[in-house]
C-alpha cells in the first residue's frame, strides 16, 4: 500500500483525479468491494469520475471541467487508516450540494441525501440525486437552488439526521418547495445504527440470489424508493417510472444544416487556428456525425495531431466538449475502462495523449489498440469475461472517437492512422491571433448551437441511413468508408458543402501522396523513384541516398547512423521483397535489388507514382565498389539535428529506449 495522500494543500489536478478515476474503474475487485458495500453501480462511478488514489476513494467536485475539490472517503476501515470517514484534500473550495443541481432536470423527482456516498448510492438505484455535505451542512443558500423542485428528503436515521430532516422540510415549506420526508428507518430491520441508503442498497446487494443481474436489482430497489416517494401503488411501478421521466420531444433547430456547419467550422476557428480550410470543414462534418452517428455503417476517427506541444490540440478538444454528443474527455485510458464506458453510455470520446498511450509496445498497448479499432464498424464489439462467473460478454465499442497527441511518424498504430482523418495541428504565429477560451463560458455561448445540432440529427437519422453519396476516386477503400458519412452529411447540406467535403476529403485523406505509409512503403516508393528506368540497384546506393533524404526518417536511426543493410531487408520482407547479387551499370556484381521482384511489391501497394523530389545534386557521385557484406557498413551521414530530422518525443536527442524501439 502507498503512503497515505497529502490532506491538505495543493489541490489534484484535472488530470490527477482522471487517472484515479481510471485505476478504479480497471480494478474489478474493487469495483465489486464497493458494489457489495454501499451498492454502487459501475455506471454511477463513470458518471461521476469516482477514483481511488491507493487508500481512499476519492470524490472530485468539477467546475466546467475544472477540479473545485476533492473529497476523499473511507468505504470501509480495511481499506485504508483509521480516521474521520470524509477527509479534504485541500482546503480551498468547501463542500457543497453534490452534484451540482443543474445535473437534475427540471420536473424530475429529486431526493436530497445525507453525504457525497449516498449520492453516489442513490445515483445507482437509478434515482435524480443531491448530497447535502453532511449533518451540519444545510445551508439557507440551497433553499434557492432547489427553488421549483419536487423534493423528497432521505437522509440518515440516526439523531443528526432526523434533526436535519425537520429543517430541511421546514426551511423548503417555507419557500413554496415541494417537499416530503423518506424515513429508511421503517426498513432497517437489521437494528443498523445510523441506517442510511447505502445500507440499504448494501442489503438488497447482499441478498441476491449468485446468479442475479445486480444491476437489474438496483434498478428494481431505486423503482421500490420512487414509488414510496411518489405514494403510488407497488404494483404500477412501471407506469409510474415511465411517467416520471416524459419522453421530451427535441425541439426543432433554428438554423438550416448549412448554417448549422458553417456556425459550428467558425466556433472552432475562432478559438484555435486550423491547419487548412479543409481541417475546418472535415471537424464540422464530424461533429453532426457525433450526433447521428447511429445511422452510419462505420464512423471516422479524427486523428489530431501535432510535432511539438502548444500547438492547440487540447484547445480544439476543450471547444468540441461544448459541441460534440456526450461527450467523454479522457487522457490515458486503459482497455477495460474504454469498453465499459463505450457500452453503457455509447460517447464521444476525445482521447488526448495518445502518443503516451503508445510510445511503447506492452501488454497494455495491444488491447487498446484492438479496442479503438474494433468501435470502427457499426456493431463492433470486444469479447470479454466479466462477472463473478466469468461469462464471455460481447461489449459494443462502436462510437465516434478523436484522439490526439503529439507525432513524428512513429509511434501510432498504422491500424488507427487507417481508420482516422489525420489533422496535422501547427502552432500559431504571431499574425493569427484566436480568441481567448473560458471553459466556464464556452459552454453557455454554444449552448443553443448545440440544440441545434441535437435537433437536426433527431430528425435526420432515417434519411441519412439510406444514403449512398458519390465517393472520390482518389480514396482509397478503407477512406472512403470513413468519409462516407461525412459526406451524406454534406450532401443534405447542399452542393456547396458537398463540393467543399469532398475537396476536403481529397485534400485530407487522398491515396496520391506519401503521407501516412508505413516505414516499409516509404522505402518502396523510395526505391522505385530512385531505380527509375534501371533494372536494378545496389543496396549500398539505395542505404546512401534514403539515409540523406531529409524528407525521409531513416537517417536519424540508430543514433544517426541511420538505417542498416539488415534494417533494409527487415522492412521490405513482409513484402515479398528480398535482396539477392544483381548486376549494376559498370558491370560488378553486388547485393542488391532487381526490378522484377518489386514491380508487384510497387503495383499492389504503390499503386499511384509520386515522385519524393529531385535527389541533391551533392549526392549524385559515383558508388564506390562494394566492400565484403560482413564488413559493410553504411557511409557516415550528418547527425540528424543536422539534417533537418525532427527531435525525438521525448527530448532533443531521444531516450535510450526510443533508439531501441527503432529498427
Amino acid at each position: 500500500m502507498s503512503a497515505a495522500p497529502t490532506t491538505s494543500g495543493q489541490l489534484p489536478t484535472r488530470d490527477q483525479t482522471h487517472k484515479w478515476h481510471m485505476d478504479l474503474m480497471s480494478d474489478d475487485v474493487l469495483l465489486r468491494r464497493l458494489l457489495v458495500l454501499k451498492g454502487w453501480s459501475a455506471k454511477a462511478l463513470t458518471a461521476l469520475e469516482i477514483g481511488f488514489d491507493g487508500q481512499r476513494v476519492t470524490i472530485p467536485y468539477l467546475e466546467w471541467e475544472q477540479v473545485a475539490n476533492v473529497m476523499r472517503y473511507r468505504a470501509e476501515r480495511p481499506i485504508t487508516e483509521t480516521g474521520p470517514k470524509m477527509l479534504p484534500y485541500s482546503n480551498g473550495h468547501g463542500r457543497c450540494l453534490f452534484p451540482e443541481v443543474e445535473t437534475v432536470p427540471e420536473g424530475r423527482l429529486l431526493f436530497l441525501v445525507e453525504g457525497e456516498p449516498d449520492a453516489i448510492t442513490a445515483i445507482s438505484l437509478g434515482l435524480c440525486a443531491i448530497a447535502v455535505p453532511g449533518a451540519n451542512s444545510w445551508r439557507k443558500s440551497y433553499v434557492e437552488e432547489l427553488e421549483g423542485r419536487r423534493v423528497v428528503v432521505c437522509f440518515d436515521d440516526d439523531p443528526p439526521g432526523k434533526k436535519l430532516a425537520e429543517k430541511v422540510v421546514a426551511d423548503l415549506t417555507e419557500a413554496g418547495t415541494e417537499v416530503r420526508v423518506l424515513d429508511l428507518g421503517t426498513e432497517n430491520t437489521d437494528g443498523i445504527k445510523g441506517f442510511d441508503l447505502g445500507d440499504y442498497a448494501a442489503r438488497a446487494v447482499s441478498e441476491a440470489e449468485p446468479d442475479e443481474d445486480v444491476e437489474a436489482l438496483l434498478e428494481q430497489v431505486g423503482l421500490t424508493l420512487l414509488n414510496w416517494a411518489e405514494n403510488t401503488d407497488p404494483e404500477k411501478a412501471e407506469e409510474t417510472r415511465g411517467s416520471e421521466v416524459p419522453a421530451e420531444e427535441v425541439p426543432e433547430p433554428s438554423r438550416s444544416l448549412p448554417e448549422i456547419l458553417d456556425e459550428v467550422e467558425q466556433a472552432i476557428s475562432t478559438f484555435v487556428v486550423l491547419p487548412s480550410p479543409e481541417a475546418g470543414a472535415a471537424l464540422a462534418l464530424w461533429t453532426v456525425h457525433t450526433w447521428a452517428f447511429e445511422a452510419a455503417h462505420a464512423t471516422p476517427y479524427m486523428l489530431v495531431i501535432s510535432a511539438e506541444k502548444r500547438s492547440g490540440k487540447t484547445r480544439l478538444l476543450e471547444i468540441l466538449t461544448a459541441l460534440v454528443r456526450r461527450p467523454w474527455a479522457t487522457v490515458d485510458v486503459s482497455e477495460a475502462a474504454l469498453f465499459r464506458k463505450i457500452a453503457q453510455d455509447r460517447p464521444t470520446c476525445l482521447i488526448d495523449e495518445i502518443d503516451a498511450i503508445f510510445s511503447s509496445a506492452t501488454e497494455r498497448t495491444a488491447p487498446l489498440r484492438a479496442t479503438i479499432n474494433a468501435g470502427n464498424p457499426e456493431g463492433g464489439s470486444v469479447a470479454r469475461c466479466a462477472g463473478d462467473d466469468m461469462k464471455v460478454v460481447d461489449f459494443n465499442v462502436f462510437s465516434p472517437k478523436l484522439l490526439a497527441g503529439i507525432d513524428k511518424g512513429e509511434r501510432l498504430p498504422d491500424t488507427i492512422r487507417d481508420r482516422s482523418v489525420t489533422i496535422q495541428m501547427v502552432r500559431k504565429t504571431s499574425d493569427e491571433p484566436v480568441r481567448r477560451l473560458l471553459l466556464r463560458k464556452v459552454h453557455p455561448l454554444l449552448e443553443n448551437l448545440r440544440g441545434d445540432l441535437e435537433g437536426w440529427a433527431s430528425r435526420n437519422v432515417e434519411m441519412l441511413s439510406s444514403a449512398e453519396p458519390d465517393l472520390p476516386a482518389e480514396l482509397d477503400d478503407r477512406a472512403a468508408e470513413a468519409w462516407e458519412p461525412l459526406l451524406a452529411i454534406a450532401d443534405l447540406a447542399g452542393v456547396a458543402w458537398g463540393s467543399k467535403a469532398r475537396d476536403a476529403a481529397k485534400a485530407l485523406s487522398s491515396n496520391t501522396g506519401e503521407e501516412g505509409q508505413t516505414h516499409g512503403g516509404l522505402l518502396l516508393a523510395a526505391i522505385r523513384d530512385l531505380m527509375g528506368s534501371k533494372l536494378t540497384i545496389a543496396t549500398k546506393d539505395v542505404l546512401l541516398r534514403v539515409n540523406h533524404r531529409e524528407e525521409l526518417p531513416f537517417g536519424a536511426w540508430r543514433d544517426g547512423e541511420g538505417i542498416d543493410a539488415r534494417g533494409l531487408a527487415r522492412l521490405l520482407k513482409p513484402y515479398g521483397v528480398r535482396a539477392k547479387k544483381v548486376h549494376i551499370s559498370d558491370g560488378q556484381k553486388v547485393r542488391g535489388y532487381h526490378r522484377d521482384d518489386l514491380s508487384e511489391a510497387w503495383s499492389r501497394w504503390l499503386p499511384t507514382p509520386a515522385s519524393l523530389g529531385k535527389e541533391p545534386a551533392e549526392l549524385q557521385v559515383q558508388v564506390e565498389p562494394e566492400v565484403p557484406q560482413d564488413r559493410a557498413k553504411v557511409p557516415q551521414v550528418p547527425h540528424k539535428d543536422q539534417i533537418g530530422v525532427p527531435a525525438d518525443i521525448s527530448g532533443p536527442t531521444g531516450s535510450e529506449s526510443d533508439r531501441r524501439t527503432k529498427p
